[in-house]
């Protein structure tokens, strides 16, 4: 059983490659008794999710990196537990391997997640604690959620920068969309993706496929 407060201790917030040390250290500790262990788990999902269908991507790392390479599995295999009492809330959870024009592969595990709670993703092969979920009251949430309405505000612009420079970190030329604000596209009758990045440095990890394709 995972109590809460191993749980938030060693399981919350989604990881960076700066932080991925300190996660492998403390999962190592936790699970060092486990003889079926093979990987550690680096989550590539926000730490606050909302009961519904809750999408949970997690790439792979050993004791010094984050992994990749053709003999990673192409599927894995998970179950999702309630961390409070240890009850498997879902079994034979399976992920795809993603790594089209990326570096560090990921899987994406996607499950329905009716009540608030803090569950873990435990994976076939990996630390027995798993991935730490946080799933919360929509209501104590203060970003827009699935569904709910983009709040519009004013971003930077070519002819109005907003104190911002550059607007763009496209090189040599920058993407041709900042010629108007999130405000006047929300007004607009044309679909709408709002995407914050930044082209000229987010090479690795999540965003840089999404990047690639709204620049090409």
């Amino acid at each position: 059983m995972i109590t809460r407060r191993t749980f938030l201790t060693t399981g919350l917030g989604a990881v960076g490659f700066a932080s991925l040390s300190p996660l492998i250290s403390s999962c190592s500790s936790s699970s060092s008794d486990s003889t079926t262990e093979r990987w550690q788990i680096v989550q590539r999902f926000p730490q606050i999710q909302v009961p519904g269908r809750v999408r949970l991507p997690i790439s792979l790392a050993d004791q010094t990196e984050l992994l990749s390479g053709a003999d990673l599995p192409d599927t894995l295999t998970a179950s999702l537990v309630n961390a409070e009492t240890g009850a498997v809330v879902v079994e034979n959870l399976t992920a795809p391997r993603h790594d089209a024009g990326m570096s560090i592969p990921y899987w994406p595990f996607r499950v329905e997640v009716s009540e608030i709670g803090v569950y873990s993703l435990v994976v076939e092969g990996g630390p027995a604690d798993g991935a730490g979920v946080q799933v919360v009251d929509p209501a104590t949430v203060g970003v827009p959620l699935v569904g709910s309405p983009l709040p519009p505000f004013d971003t930077p612009t070519f002819d109005d920068p907003r104190g911002v420079d550059p607007v763009c970190t496209r090189t040599p030329e920058p993407c041709p969309f900042h010629d108007v604000t999130l405000t006047e596209a929300l007004a607009s009758s044309l679909p709408v993706v709002y995407l914050i990045g930044t082209p000229a440095h987010c090479s690795t990890g999540s965003c840089a496929p999404h990047l690639t394709g709204y620049l090409r």
